[in-house]
């Protein structure tokens, strides 16, 4: 049979308040007068302990504010306070021999602190001070505030300044071994937040209350008497009381709590035992019953949890697209490796990958082509790294690999590895006729140091940014000579000359480097090569294009060009009968403006044969419809050239598919038909393909007669090059007619 604990417990306290209430009235009145002048006895006492503890604070404080004023090194800071920060953190602290003392600033004279960029851990406002101590309470805190002027050598010289020392009032209250009357709350003043107050009325503010004599024997003698007779009397009712308590409720709740606690130590365990037996009070069966089921849910509950928690902790760190790591995993592990270097001598290798005109693929084959490009390029750099490595894909056609306390030529090996995978790859299968390219930027830090491996992203980057030129292999490691090839071309100048030719066009300066007649050596056009005037001097495309490319604002300097094109020709720069290239970008080609921004050219096509030079590498986007637009801007009497032809994607698909008239051999083509090899015989042969259909060819970076005798044996029509004549301003003309 089970009982209600709620019955028993009314039962038990019905008659335990009887009992106690006869005999506590008896005793109360003589309990009340005891307690009145106990209590009396121990405030005054309490009050005169916190008075001689404020007072040996003020005087310790005082004692070690004036030490500080005093110190030569103060009035030095004061004097020069250049080294200000390091002194403070690294001298002035240590000088702090109170033990309560929780902060030191200087002021100048005018009451400005001496580190204002410094979070002080309290406000001390000098025209709150007047170098009077104050009660201060800030941010949840209670300080005693002292200032102190500091002064040259002599005692009575000028004021340099203040020192002024900050003191936790509650930790320096409470002596190690306790105070002996009075003891504190989590707060040890009334004070509201940001209020102050002179010292002289700390006692006042102070919040204290004052503990038990526990040394009143005669006290505690009394209620002896007083009580000895009601314990007899309870006794013997007490213990059946907590006999039966001890079988029907104690027992059952130390099972319970034990199983409670087997709970809480391993929440994976299986469920306890000691659990299945019935407990005699009904309040106690429904517990059991109760934490039994729950038991058995929340282990079900922690399986599916863990499960979902190390799902959601991948999507949180891996990129959904390539399963790579994502840039959130990036940095963790990045903060992981600048607290190690801290710890110790840490070598650092940071390899930056970028898919070379990702965006021009995603533009010509679509978003899925693209996507399908970069999980292929994670796929077959995953296959290369070793177990432990970790691939990042840190953005849009951007990876990354670290490496740690690896050799350097571990990461450069493994990089060129990559590099000859991506180009075995079969990415023809998602139907592109292009090989798909990266440019691989390593950067090392050895020895761990932490400033140095700071910048480790952006010396990778750097390099990076090197091996997407043109000129340079798809590889490069960090050099410190990199700098200032990136920092020009990534200057605040360069965007801010991109933005005034875009503006106002008034900095864009064009210079005219000839195209020759290689059997005659006669010029027979100009290409103009754009100019920026910045500070003073020009700015070669080398320090400018990238802004405009990275900021995709091809069409608008386009534009800006033409207009200063456009000028020449009308104040007659360029000799009548000679034509005039001009290099256009792939992002005007398929501008449905182009046409518009290209007409005021066909005027001087009576005096000028114009061409438009397009770089092959930019014509991969949107090629059916650059080849539309370039074939209505031939018909209205513009030539077309296939510029820097061997050095993009799929040359002779270009030729095959746009409507071209000239095409201008890149210059490491030309290099390479004048070596006897394989490969410039092979060009050799490519030479002939292209005489067939007639297209006129020119040979770019004409450097030596060799090079030109080899090209104009081989039937190239024109020749350009430092040799023949480099870019050079023209004067005007007058204009005939």
């Amino acid at each position: 049979m089970q009982i209600s604990l709620a019955r028993l417990a009314l039962l038990l306290l019905g008659l335990s308040a009887l009992l106690f209430g006869v005999l506590g009235f008896y005793t109360y009145w003589q309990v009340r007068e005891v307690d009145r002048e106990q209590n009396e006895r121990q405030f005054a006492r309490a009050h005169a302990e916190i008075m001689r503890a404020v007072d040996s604070i003020l005087s310790q404080t005082r004692a070690q504010v004036r030490a500080l004023a005093s110190w030569d090194e103060a009035r030095q800071q004061l004097a020069d306070p250049a080294y200000y920060g390091y002194w403070r953190s690294e001298r002035l602290t240590l000088r702090l021999t109170y033990e309560h003392a929780i902060g030191v600033e200087l002021y100048d004279a005018q009451g400005r602190a001496l580190a204002e960029a410094v979070a002080a851990p309290f406000v001390a406002e000098l025209r709150y001070l007047d170098q009077r101590p104050l009660l201060v309470r800030e941010q949840g805190r209670d300080f005693l505030l002292l200032a102190e002027p500091v002064r040259a050598a002599a005692d009575d010289g000028p004021v340099l300044g203040f020192a002024v020392l900050a003191v936790d009032l509650a930790s320096a209250l409470l002596p190690p071994d306790g105070l002996r009357f009075a003891a504190f709350d989590s707060r040890v003043t009334t004070l509201a937040e940001q209020a102050r107050v002179p010292t002289s009325d700390v006692t006042g503010k102070i919040r204290y209350h004052v503990r038990p004599d526990t040394a009143a024997l005669s006290y505690q003698a009394m209620l002896r008497r007083l009580f000895l007779h009601i314990a007899v009397a309870a006794l013997l009712f007490l213990g059946v009381v907590m006999l039966s308590l001890e079988r029907l409720v104690g027992r059952p709740l130390v099972r319970l709590a034990s199983n409670i606690e087997r709970l809480a130590e391993d929440a994976d365990e299986s469920r306890p035992s000691g659990l299945g037996v019935a407990f005699a009070i009904e309040e106690l069966e429904r517990v059991r019953r109760s934490i039994n089921n729950y038991q058995s849910r929340l282990e079900v509950m922690l399986r599916g949890l863990d499960r979902k928690n190390r799902r959601l902790w991948k999507l949180a760190h891996h990129d959904s697209l390539t399963g790579c790591l994502n840039r959130r995993a990036f940095e963790d592990d990045w903060r992981h490796i600048l607290e190690l270097a801290e710890r110790r001598s840490t070598d650092v290798s940071l390899i930056l990958m970028d898919c070379n005109h990702f965006r021009a693929i995603n533009d010509t084959y679509g978003h899925s082509v693209g996507d399908d490009v970069l999980k292929g390029i994670a796929a077959t750099v995953r296959k290369i790294l070793g177990r432990g490595d970790r691939l990042y894909r840190i953005a849009n056609d951007e990876f990354a690999v670290i490496f740690v306390d690896a050799a350097r030529e571990h990461a450069a090996e493994l990089a060129r590895r990559c590099l000859a995978s991506i180009e075995q790859h079969g990415f023809t299968q998602f139907g592109m006729r292009e090989p798909v390219r990266l440019s691989v930027g390593i950067a090392h830090c050895f020895g761990g140091d932490a400033r140095e491996l700071q910048g480790l992203y952006r010396r990778a980057n750097v390099a990076m940014f090197r091996a997407k030129r043109p000129d340079a292999p798809p590889l490069a490691v960090y050099e410190p000579e990199m700098e200032r090839t990136a920092d020009i071309a990534l200057s605040s100048h360069a965007a801010s000359a991109v933005d005034e030719a875009i503006s106002t066009g008034g900095n864009v300066e064009m210079s005219y480097q000839p195209v020759v007649d290689l059997r005659s050596r006669s010029p027979v056009y100009y290409e103009g090569l754009v100019r920026l005037r910045a500070e003073g001097r020009l700015m070669t495309p080398d320090e400018f294009l990238l802004q405009v490319e990275t900021r995709h604002l091809e069409a608008e300097f386009d534009e800006a060009v033409f207009a200063a094109l456009l000028n020449d020709l009308n104040v007659g720069r360029l000799p009548p009968g000679l034509g005039m290239s001009i290099n256009v970008s792939g992002a005007s080609i398929v501008d449905p403006a182009i046409e518009k921004r290209l007409a005021p050219f066909t005027r001087f096509m009576d005096r000028h044969e114009l061409l438009l030079e397009v770089t092959e590498t930019t014509l991969i986007s949107q090629l059916q419809l650059a080849s539309a637009t370039l074939e209505r801007l031939r018909h209205q009497g513009f030539k077309i050239a296939l510029d820097d032809f061997g050095s993009g994607y799929s040359s002779l698909r270009y030729l095959a598919d746009m409507p071209v008239d000239v095409v201008k051999f890149d210059i490491t083509l030309v290099r390479a038909l004048c070596e006897d090899t394989p490969r410039g015989r092979m060009l050799a042969k490519l030479v002939g393909l292209l005489k067939e259909p007639g297209y006129t060819l020119v040979a770019e970076g004409l450097e030596n007669e060799h090079m030109v005798e080899r090209t104009r044996t081989l039937g190239f029509d024109y020749g350009q090059g430092y040799l023949i004549g480099p870019p050079l301003a023209m004067e005007a003309q007058p204009v005939s007619g």
